[in-house]
């Protein structure tokens, strides 16, 4: 029995991890806030802030995944942290930013000449936007105007380098995310008008120019980023509203206006930037502090298309486990997690050689959160394992008691 929960144990943590692999060699420079986008099978990144974080960074520096080498291209016209972009016709459009103040710069990238041009400014400043395309045109939403939260929307029409105002959301948001499916963009995470991380999704129909509501995120957040992967929108990264990092993905389905969790990141990422190349999604930067210059890349392949409904065999989770808090605790810890839906629930407690100490919780339970609290008054100092069973899905935590 006992040799069989420390083969269990193994098991979980290894098929978390084993989704992911870690790119070397890491980001040339180490920013935070920065941008990155994928052409032909390159990663571009660039702005952000450098160290010291009063440098803004007006770098571009390209890597090939598939000889794992960096090169240094021109730079940009104007170094900023937290400025957004998007890939149009095989150019990279960069717009907004922070240089002190927010800015509307709007500026092009090239790679075939290696060159930047300055295009018409967005006609309002901001930084820390949602963004989102949509055929030839660029929809910048929201975000952070000088220090005041803002609600306009603009769109950027590209082939005539011009701007036009649309429906403003319906509140003001910052530190959000935005990402277009069919004719719809779907904007998500953020602070609200009262400096609230609240987890609205708001939906724009672009042909009606008009705003919805869809289901709140599982997990609140604020600076996420959101990639379109096979007819799923994945929410990567940010944090709380208690500001702890999140390190899982939330999965939104935008045919069902519904969630799931996917696999746990390896580590949590405030900003980071997410790119596809072929059958990997790749997570770049995104700092826990300024300056992470880790890429870590998820194999994707499991998520194809049939009939334009989407296969899911990439971990994709009916529960999600938070990290029990405090923690290293003494004597006692909250845990807490969530269920997508009604489920047979086992909630136990390990020691580090696979013995269990405790069932907190074993039964039927609703759909939704729920929270125990763990006491460990009579056990000793030392490393323990909370693990949670519903139905045939497990995740596991790590705890550390101090006393």
């Amino acid at each position: 029995m006992l040799k069989n929960i420390k083969t269990s144990l193994l098991i979980v943590l290894v098929s978390i991890t084993s989704l992911y692999a870690q790119i070397e060699p890491l980001l040339p420079t180490p920013t935070g806030s920065g941008e990155a986008a994928a052409i032909d099978g390159k990663i571009y990144c660039f702005g952000g802030d450098a160290n010291p974080l009063s440098e803004y960074f007006n770098g571009l520096e390209k890597f090939d995944p598939f000889n794992n080498q960096w090169e240094k291209k021109s730079n940009m016209n104007f170094g900023r942290h937290s400025l957004r972009s998007v890939v149009i016709d095989g150019k990279i459009y960069a717009i907004g930013g922070h240089i002190g103040n927010s800015v509307a710069v709007n500026e092009s990238y090239d790679p075939i000449s290696d060159s930047w041009a300055i295009l018409t400014q967005m006609p309002t400043g901001r930084s820390s936007f949602g963004i989102a395309k949509y055929e030839n045109s660029i929809f910048c939403i929201g975000g952070n105007s000088s220090g005041s939260y803002t609600d306009k929307v603009e769109k950027y029409y590209v082939s005539l380098d011009s701007w036009e105002t649309k429906q403003a959301l319906p509140e003001t948001r910052n530190l959000l995310t935005a990402t277009t499916f069919n004719d719809k963009i779907f904007v998500f995470c953020g602070y609200n008008t009262s400096n609230e991380i609240d987890g609205k999704v708001f939906i724009y129909n672009i042909d009606t120019d008009s705003w919805s509501h869809g289901n709140q995120q599982l997990i609140p957040t604020a600076n996420s980023k959101s990639i379109l992967v096979g007819d799923k929108i994945f929410v990567v990264g940010g944090y709380d509203g208690e500001g702890n990092l999140v390190k899982s993905i939330q999965i939104y389905d935008p045919q069902t206006d519904s969630w799931s969790f996917g696999s746990d990141l390896l580590w949590g990422r405030v900003e980071p930037d997410c790119v596809i190349i072929d059958s990997y999604l790749y997570i770049i930067g995104g700092s826990p502090s300024s300056g992470f210059t880790s890429i870590s890349k998820l194999d994707i392949s499991g998520l194809v298309s049939v009939k334009n409904k989407a296969v899911k065999n990439i971990g994709i989770n009916n529960f999600h486990l938070y990290q029990n808090y405090p923690n290293p605790f003494n004597p006692s810890t909250l845990i807490s997690f969530y269920l997508v839906e009604d489920n047979f629930v086992q909630l136990k407690i390990y020691n580090n050689i696979g013995q269990e100490i405790e069932t907190i919780f074993q039964g039927n339970l609703t759909g939704g959160k729920h929270q125990y609290m763990f006491n460990a008054n009579k056990l000793s100092s030392g490393t323990y394992f909370c693990q949670l069973k519903a139905g045939e899905q497990i995740a596991t935590k790590k705890m550390i008691l101090l006393k």
